[in-house]
């Protein structure tokens, strides 16, 4: 695997890291590899309520910022001992290929690393980094995590456990279900070492190195400061309080709503699944619909659901909505 631009980020500040993200896949058109890691906070994904997500007093007293990135998915905690990996290119992403060089390099280090689940790679079961990825305007975005010698302390302590989804994998807590990839190795770990490692992989596949200059810094920081440190976009925002919440196989799904007259007047979706697609353009079609099965099924017709939340026909949507009604 090739790509022509590799570039390694030297800021931990999460707010520009995922700003860098957003306008390389927005505005420029080559490929590009990514690797960075950020200081201490809570990055949630694209469809989450940050409130439902983390443990609000452990958060606020040790002052963590939370963000919210482009993609789907879960709540994920980040710290100097976390490495971020990120793949933007031309076209739809294929999971296990883009997983491919990062899987290769944790096996050249002794590390048995697999792809796991929906959006997993684990070493004995236990999960070492998460991926989600986006889509816009025919460029593609997939991105994980990979815990090198992160504080798993601090990441069971910063986010609240879905009892549901732990079940799920026959684990009792966070803490017991993740592992750092160190605890794999016989010589100890550091993430800048495996960032080095994953970039050399890279260039000798046919990448470049690549940095940013100066108008793309300025570019880059006006995203920042825009949108990134926004309360609204993190956790600052008010959601209609109605609400329906189911665990299907894509994750959780959260249907919030305001009605009035039997007609649907707000709605959001929420939830960590993977979607390629962007959920508020399903909630523009129903906003105004009358709230009945057949009013929402005729408002979806024309949309592949699927796509926004996988797996997930426009009549099961349409009996979530529709629920306690």
């Amino acid at each position: 695997m090739s790509f022509v631009f590799i570039l390694t980020l030297g800021s931990t500040d999460p707010f520009f890291n995922l700003s860098t993200e957003e306008y390389l896949l927005r505005e420029k058109s080559e490929d590009f590899f990514l690797l960075w890691r950020n200081e201490p906070c809570i990055v949630i994904g694209k469809n989450q309520v940050a409130a439902d997500e983390i443990n609000p007093d452990y958060v606020s007293a040790r002052s963590l910022p939370v963000v919210r990135r482009m993609t789907g998915g879960g709540a994920v905690y980040h710290d100097a001992g976390n490495l971020n990996f990120s793949f933007i290119q031309n076209g739809e992403p294929n999971r296990a290929a883009l997983c491919g060089p990062v899987i290769e390099v944790l096996r050249s280090l002794g590390v048995e690393a697999e792809l796991s689940g929906r959006n997993d790679i684990t070493v004995d079961g236990r999960k070492v980094s998460g991926t989600a990825m986006c889509s816009h305007g025919g460029r593609s975005l997939f991105h994980g995590t990979l815990l090198i010698n992160s504080d798993l302390d601090a990441l069971s302590e910063a986010l609240r456990a879905d009892g549901e989804k732990l079940a799920g994998h026959g684990v009792k807590s966070v803490r017991s279900r993740v592992a750092n990839i160190s605890e794999f190795t016989e010589k100890p770990l550091r993430a800048e070492n495996v960032g080095a490692i994953l970039a050399r992989y890279m260039t000798e596949r046919g990448g470049e190195k690549y940095e940013l200059n100066e108008n793309e810094i300025s570019a880059v920081s006006a995203i920042r400061n825009s949108k990134y440190t926004a309360d609204s976009s993190s956790c600052g925002a008010e959601y209609p309080e109605q609400s329906e919440r189911v665990r299907l196989r894509c994750g959780t799904v959260c249907i919030k709503k305001k009605t009035a007259c039997g007609r649907i007047e707000d709605i959001r979706i929420f939830g960590d699944f993977m979607n390629i697609g962007d959920v508020s353009e399903i909630e523009k079609r129903l906003k105004g619909i009358e709230l009945r099965r057949g009013a929402i099924t005729s408002a979806l017709e024309s949309v592949q659901t699927e796509k926004y939340i996988p797996g997930l026909t426009a009549g099961e949507l349409a009996d979530i909505i529709t629920k306690s009604e």
